[in-house]
């Protein structure tokens, strides 16, 4: 199993941060090294290691369901919501980021049907005329404990740091809500002062792509992974048009993007 094969396996399994960590990075430590034969004796010792920790696994998830049971919280949460996904952290993308945190925007979004953005007060603002003219959108708020939860259950291994999300949900962020049932698309918006990052909840899978202080993710709806001219050609008019970047940078930054998917996909 290479480690993509055990990241789509672990994805249908909710474990504490640091544990899905550590079994992330002893996959990788050891890929491409040898098959070792081991005796029965310390086979049964690996074998007792990995039950102690599938214990530890059940009953973090037992004690989180039995937390959200309790809350007034009401979002659904499961793996099959979370996009096909390809996410690129600020080490990957730094122009786009730091371009971003200094425009009038905290985040932007595009699909097919749907452009989003939200400015540096916290608006949400969309539009579905391809920018022509822009509704602020009603949010409700969601309790930050309860988002927490909630997450774990939802994207239980995503492409950026877990834990330092956490750590932001436990330190005051507020966290709002936006759905639109009639395109089965749902927003949730976790504001840290100046700093936001969208998750998002796909009932269908749909091929899209947004940038926020976290990351840029550009999703696809199936498997292999497929990415839109459109949609690119959308996105980056949307970061033009929204002052993040110039079109010539746009364009650059954007195009070396789709290369890399393309070429890893």
């Amino acid at each position: 199993m290479d480690i993509k094969e055990m990241k789509d396996a672990m994805q249908k399994i909710t474990m504490p941060e640091d544990m899905r960590e550590r079994v992330i990075k002893d996959c990788r430590s050891n890929a491409g090294r040898p098959v070792r034969k081991y005796s029965r004796a310390a086979c049964l010792a690996m074998l007792c290691i990995v039950l102690v920790a599938c214990s530890a696994a059940a009953k973090y998830v037992v004690d989180a369901a039995s937390t959200a049971e309790a809350s007034a919280y009401q979002g659904p949460a499961s793996v099959d919501l979370m996009p096909i996904d390809w996410t690129f952290t600020q080490e990957d993308v730094p122009v786009m980021i730091e371009k971003l945190s200094e425009s009038d925007y905290l985040a932007v979004y595009a699909d097919s049907e749907l452009l989003l953005r939200v400015t540096q007060d916290g608006t949400v603002e969309s539009s579905t005329d391809a920018g022509t003219a822009w509704t602020v959108c009603e949010t409700e708020e969601v309790p930050a404990d309860d988002f927490s939860i909630w997450l774990y259950a939802h994207d239980p291994i995503p492409g950026y740091s877990m834990k330092g999300l956490q750590n932001r949900l436990s330190n005051g962020a507020l966290v709002k809500h936006y759905s639109i049932e009639e395109n089965t698309k749902e927003f949730y918006f976790v504001f840290d002062g100046n700093w936001v990052q969208i998750e998002l909840v796909q009932r269908l899978n749909i091929k899209s792509m947004l940038l926020d202080g976290q990351r840029l993710m550009v999703t696809s709806d199936h498997m292999p992974f497929k990415v839109s001219d459109d949609l690119t050609a959308s996105f980056q008019e949307l970061l033009v048009s929204s002052g993040i970047l110039t079109e010539k940078d746009a364009k650059k930054e954007v195009s070396a993007v789709i290369k890399h998917i393309k070429s890893h996909a």
